[in-house]
């Protein structure tokens, strides 16, 4: 589209509806591949994926993505293109590293949300928890692919998934891994920024740095964050949804800022107030009527970023939207271990001594994303066949409705002539009784003579 360059810091290509899947109900195959290919068309870069479904879904578990689709796409676009994916509990950490491992432009995070801190209690054992954790972490730092501990933090909207106490606790912990580790924390604020904040004041120098991804609290809470000097923000749809959301945001410095969709969620929708500085748009079309050369209407995707940064250029009244895009990604690269990418359109190359583990685990993405198709396909197969007995039982009632049509006609007629033959009866009936009155009338007669 144009050579502006943006990182999205947040997307959630583990969410079923990228999978196809919502309400728990297959509308159409999964389509990470094609996700992506407008994504870098649209000029994203590179992109932080979140390994971890909401809270209030269910747990993500074996990740059925199109690996083997999603790399011949980036064969094929030659695009320098990197993610990031983000843990959201020790299981869903172990899948981001392996994704991670399937190619050198993705990264990962190790961390646990808070609304699934609740799992360090229910392991049984929460110190045995946490080691698992940074051992993982070690392990992936070894191999160039964990750039971040999280996702960790608060959220008090959320509370029905996981107490306050425990939330606090656990974040807290989590402190150990970023310190242990030299890493910099991709963090979760929600309604929670007295209790954040406090946290993040005592724990200061037990990290190097951070981004509050997905902004949406007042100014006195960005100042708050703002007064950490090691802190970014991270900005998406929600947070341009109101006239006091846009003020908020317009004060956030550009080098204290990173954008971000935290797709399949968090659209600008026609509704919000910074809607009319959108520029770029997608033709989109319903769930169930899938098309893969266009959006999912009401499903927030990567390509979409780019309405971020032209919400935010025009609200800020900045009119070098390529400057701001540059800046922007800075931020996120100066944040991490990340090295800028190289302007070679050739694809980089795992390390050499992961390259055997790297292709196990995209072959093994490939053989679970051939399932999810096969399950898909056989789903298909079966309505049809379904249809196609419902088709043939109708035939069958056809005909056995015309058959008792003639059936009955025949029986009509039948009664019809049962009908005429008693007539006839009838009226020979009555000749007869006629003419047996006739002659007792004469016997009568006789009888007198």
């Amino acid at each position: 589209m144009t050579t502006i360059r943006m990182i999205d810091i947040a997307v959630n290509f583990t969410d079923n509806m990228f999978k196809g899947i919502y309400n728990g109900k297959q509308c159409h195959i999964p389509d990470i591949a094609a996700v992506l290919t407008r994504a870098w068309t649209a000029g994203v870069d590179r992109i932080i994926m979140s390994g971890a479904a909401r809270a209030e879904r269910a747990t993500s578990g074996s990740m059925t993505v199109e690996w083997a689709a999603i790399e011949q796409a980036i064969l094929d676009d030659g695009c320098r293109a990197r993610w990031n994916v983000t843990g959201g509990s020790l299981e869903e950490s172990k899948e981001a590293l392996a994704i991670a491992e399937t190619d050198a432009r993705l990264f990962c995070t190790v961390g646990v949300h808070p609304t699934r801190c609740k799992e360090f209690d229910e392991s049984g054992d929460p110190e045995k928890h946490f080691q698992a954790l940074l051992s993982l972490a070690k392990e992936g730092v070894e191999k160039g692919k964990v750039v971040a501990i999280g996702e960790c933090g608060l959220d008090y909207d959320r509370l029905h998934f996981c107490p306050s106490e425990i939330q606090k606790k656990y974040f807290e912990k989590q402190f150990e891994l970023a310190h242990d580790m030299k890493l910099p924390m991709f963090l979760h604020m929600r309604a929670a920024a007295g209790d954040f904040c406090d946290i993040l004041e005592q724990n200061k120098d037990r990290f190097c740095g951070g981004v509050v991804h997905s902004f949406t609290d007042s100014a006195e809470d960005r100042d708050r964050l703002l007064s950490f000097n090691n802190l970014f923000i991270g900005v998406n749809g929600c947070s341009l949804k109101t006239a006091e959301n846009l003020d908020v945001v317009k004060s956030i410095p550009v080098d204290r800022m990173m954008i971000e969709t935290d797709s399949p969620y968090c659209e600008i929708k026609n509704t919000h107030a910074g809607v009319h500085l959108v520029k770029s748009k997608w033709p989109s079309k319903k769930k169930e009527k899938y098309d893969q050369d266009c959006i999912v209407k009401g499903r927030n995707e990567p390509c979409l970023v780019r309405q971020v940064l032209e919400v935010v250029a025009g609200y800020k009244g900045i009119a070098d939207v390529d400057q701001l895009s540059k800046n922007l990604y800075h931020n996120t690269c100066s944040l991490t271990i990340i090295q800028s990418p190289n302007t070679s359109s050739e694809p980089i190359p795992c390390c050499e001594t992961h390259q055997v583990n790297a292709a196990e685990a995209a072959l093994n993405w490939q053989a679970e994303n051939a399932i999810a198709q096969n399950r898909v396909l056989h789903k298909i197969a079966a309505s049809q066949t379904r249809l196609e007995a419902k088709m043939v039982s109708f035939d069958t009632m056809d005909a056995a409705i015309a058959d008792l049509k003639n059936r009955i006609q025949v029986l009509h007629e039948q009664l019809l002539h049962i009908a005429t033959s008693i007539h006839d009866f009838a009226q020979s009936s009555e000749l007869f009784r006629q003419k047996q009155q006739e002659k007792k009338s004469l016997e009568i007669q006789l009888a007198s003579l």
